[in-house]
């Protein structure tokens, strides 16, 4: 047979398995590769853990027969104008399709654009619904925007409890900015 890349077996590999469940372990598919006449182990592992880019074209199928990691990763894309043009519509299309299959990450993405009305119009309180989505995943970040939205009462209630809650589980998270709010403005005084 015809010698394969090492970024062409990556591209395979991820084209049939990217945000499925690893069926192999990395150092395997780095010796799979190996097994290529034009590809060493290092070449394979090299390939590997650059993070083959895959196109809008390659990621799109995936994407539309439902594959949540590639909606994420075709929603990223066109959010930052990476490898495809900016466009926040088609980003929080993408988004979406991976939020309602529980994609936490999704979900703080869509509170951050409805936050900023990117892709749709600014809406607090659609923002602090996505952000309580993610944040009762566990998702550090969106625990810390729905523990500010709290405090603010922007979209959401005001309520310094629930602020302190979501605020210290972001904090408890190695969250940097989490663990100073926490710190300096929820936690004195209380034991």
């Amino acid at each position: 047979g015809a010698a394969m890349s090492p970024l062409k077996g990556v591209r395979l590999y991820n084209l049939r398995a990217m945000a499925r469940t690893n069926r192999f372990p990395s150092w395997a598919l780095a010796g799979l590769l190996a097994l290529t006449p034009a590809c060493t182990f290092g070449q394979g592992f090299s390939a590997l853990m650059s993070g083959p880019r895959l196109s809008v074209s390659e990621l799109a199928p995936l994407a539309r027969e439902g594959d949540v990691e590639a909606q994420l990763k075709l929603a990223t894309m066109y959010y930052n104008g990476e490898r495809a043009s900016q466009d926040f519509e088609k980003a929080a299309e993408w988004y979406r399709k991976a939020a309602e299959q529980g994609s936490a990450e999704a979900q703080f993405s869509l509170g951050v654009m409805s936050t900023r009305g990117e892709g749709m119009p600014a809406d607090p309180e659609q923002a602090a619904r996505f952000y309580l989505l993610a944040a009762e995943q566990g998702h550090a970040e969106a625990q810390f925007n729905l523990a500010l939205a709290h405090l603010e009462g922007r979209g959401i209630t005001l309520d310094l409890g629930q602020a302190n809650r979501w605020m210290r589980l972001a904090a408890e998270q190695g969250m940097p900015e989490a663990q100073f709010s926490f710190a300096s403005e929820f936690n004195f005084g209380t034991s």
